[in-house]
């Protein structure tokens, strides 16, 4: 192996990829605005190389500093989890209660957006988008407790006006 070189083994390979991770920073992101400080010839592609084991080898001056400006970035914020998960306890809407949401809609234009503005004791994590997208995107699944909500939100809200 020729001088400065060293093997990217499994364990630098782990290394970097953790404080990719870590920090939500990619080579590209990493190297940017950092030519005048970082070793001639280093640049993202070789870093990604390394990362994808499509280089075993690498100089020990570039792995160093790559490995040094990852180690000085933050953490990258957590995400705030869903609270639900569409996935986990979301069912495909029924045909029924679809069209029915249609109609509305059409006849009315109170969904999505003012529905959640006259409505009370909307759950936190719907919104009209959410909806929306119920009405325009075919096979969209929700939560059934968040449509049985917008269905008596409709109907007690149409009962209010029809009232007057």
């Amino acid at each position: 192996m020729k001088s400065g070189y060293i093997e990217i083994t499994n364990e630098i390979r782990a290394t970097l990829e953790f404080h990719k991770t870590r920090t939500g920073v990619g080579p590209q992101k990493l190297l940017k605005g950092k030519r005048n400080i970082m070793p001639d010839g280093l640049s993202s592609a070789i870093v990604n190389n390394w990362l994808n084991q499509k280089a075993l080898h690498g100089k020990e001056a570039y792995i160093s500093f790559i490995l040094s400006q990852w180690k000085k970035l933050p953490n990258k914020p957590l995400d705030k989890k869903p609270l639900y998960s569409r996935k986990g306890d979301c069912e495909p809407i029924s045909e029924k209660d679809l069209e029915w949401l249609k109609k509305v809609r059409d006849m009315t234009g109170v969904l999505p957006s003012r529905l959640f503005k006259y409505a009370e004791d909307v759950p936190e994590h719907l919104t009209p988008k959410i909806v929306s997208y119920w009405l325009n995107v075919a096979g969209y699944r929700a939560k059934p407790s968040d449509v049985e909500w917008v269905v008596k939100a409709c109907v007690d809200l149409l009962e209010r006006v029809l009232k007057k």
